[in-house]
């Protein structure tokens, strides 16, 4: 090998993982794609040189089942050995068959004629759990559910610590990984250290759940995240995982499942008060409706933490309510007057042959209110949206209390008059909100959830016939 060539692999992970997992792999079977790239320079450009720098990074990484993420980080480790020999490695798995997978792999990868010809021989002894470098360094092989008292660690590197859903559902389980983590891993660490953590999303409370969530480690974590089927319903890797093999699985698997170990969505199982099975699929929708509107929830900022718009397209066909078209993003008040407009037009070059949209719905607050005036300028047919329950005004105490709002549309989804299409790229994060939705202040990103509340009281108030009777039941 030419000293050049030795270089570009001692100094690119991305190269460097081309060639060892060729070797891996065979030539025939070996793929690559855009994703495994941005993967790779995640691993090396935003932890391993912070790392570099001193910063002590801690980073998570939500990827995929069956798309050969373990792979990356067994290749990804042995890179590091290669360039860090005098460090001392731990790495922590779930269970004996993975601890030993990860080990046989790992020290393939070390003893191959490819590896050495980059790095030279670097293995001094080694025994089942441990290797030990001639750098003066070594890494240990652990189970997540035991203690590592005495053993620091310069890079902790954790692949799965559930070893199936049932740990991870277990709130038992759920934390001793927890405690696990911060009592040994965190405990162990030295001045020059890194910490990665990937694992498949069972439950938003699980280790990477922690993380983001801690007030301590949410600013600190570094995070890459890429769900198996991106928003335009592309698949994440198609050389490898095509999206009609994705649609299978999410088929097989079920909403839940999937959600949580392709698309690192973990939801709650079967929905805290608006359940999957409420809604009804459909392939086609009608082409004649008795009425078409739309309604957005609307914010603008670009802040991490702040909530998205959406919008939603309802047409109504006697007691069936159809859920058309939708929209949700982050965006500032410029691209959101924009996007609306040009969803309303969008909406009504589609739908409009047969029907009329009636009215888009904004409601009469925050960036609403010049929502409104512009667009009225601009001529859609703009009715101003107020919190209501059976049609009477809420008090600004009672706008935040979604689940009051829940009860009023809760008959028309038992009922299964709730209509959503069978495939559409926002039907996963519409399932996702839906799921998680509590009616509780801890609610985060429920802006379909609102759109959907909204729709369904738009919906009785101008078609149903038993709607005041309804509301004078209701409120004696």
């Amino acid at each position: 090998m030419k000293e050049s060539e030795r270089k570009d692999l001692q100094t690119d992970f991305y190269s460097f993982y081309l060639y060892i997992n060729e070797d891996l792999r065979g030539a025939d079977g070996f793929k690559t794609g855009k994703w495994e790239e941005e993967l790779c320079d995640f691993f090396q450009y935003e932890l391993y040189f912070r790392f570099l720098k001193g910063e002590r990074p801690i980073a998570t990484s939500e990827e995929p089942v069956q798309h050969g993420k373990s792979t990356k980080l067994r290749i990804f480790t042995s890179w590091l050995i290669g360039l860090h020999g005098g460090l001392k490695f731990n790495f922590y798995t779930s269970s004996d068959d993975l601890r030993e997978k990860t080990q046989s792999e790992v020290l393939g990868i070390l003893k191959s004629d490819r590896y050495q010809a980059v790095f030279g021989n670097v293995i001094k002894r080694f025994t089942s759990e441990s290797v030990w470098f001639k750098g003066g360094g070594q890494i240990d092989y652990r189970l997540m559910g035991e203690g590592n008292t005495g053993y620091p660690s310069n890079i902790s590197i954790i692949d799965d610590p559930y070893r199936n859903a049932e740990d991870a559902l277990s709130p038992t389980i759920r934390a001793k990984v927890e405690n696990r983590f911060r009592g040994d891993i965190m405990s162990r660490r030295q001045n020059d250290t890194m910490v990665l953590v990937l694992h498949s999303r069972w439950h938003t409370d699980d280790l990477i759940g922690m993380l983001k969530a801690d007030s301590f480690y949410r600013d600190k974590v570094i995070s890459s995240r890429h769900p198996a089927i991106d928003s335009n319903g592309n698949a994440l890797f198609p050389e490898f995982r095509d999206i009609h093999f994705l649609r299978e699985q999410e088929k097989a698997l079920g909403n839940t499942n999937f959600q949580a170990l392709y698309q690192q969505n973990p939801i709650i199982q079967g929905g805290n008060l608006i359940k999957t099975e409420h809604f009804r699929r459909y392939l086609s929708a009608p082409d004649k409706f008795d009425i078409l509107f739309i309604v957005a929830d609307t914010a603008f900022s670009e802040k991490k933490s702040a909530d998205n718009s959406a919008f939603v397209l309802f047409g109504i066909k006697g007691k069936e309510r159809y859920l058309l078209e939708a929209y949700c993003k982050k965006v500032n008040f410029p691209a959101l007057r924009n996007d609306l407009t040009a969803f309303y037009h969008d909406c009504v070059s589609k739908y409009g042959v047969c029907n009329t949209i009636g009215s888009v719905y904004i409601e009469n607050k925050g960036s609403g209110i010049s929502l409104i005036q512009q667009l009225r300028e601009e001529g859609l047919p703009i009715k101003e949206l107020q919190p209501t329950f059976y049609n009477k005004i809420l008090s600004k105490e009672q706008v935040a209390d979604k689940y009051t709002r829940f009860l009023e549309i809760s008959a028309d989804l038992e009922s299964g008059y709730v209509y959503i299409p069978e495939s559409a790229s926002w039907i996963p994060e519409f399932i996702k909100q839906t799921e998680a939705f509590t009616g509780g202040k801890q609610d985060e990103h429920d802006d379909l959830v609102d759109c959907l509340i909204y729709g369904l009281k738009v919906a009785r108030r101008n078609l149903s016939p038993d709607w005041d009777r309804a509301r004078r039941i209701f409120l004696r």
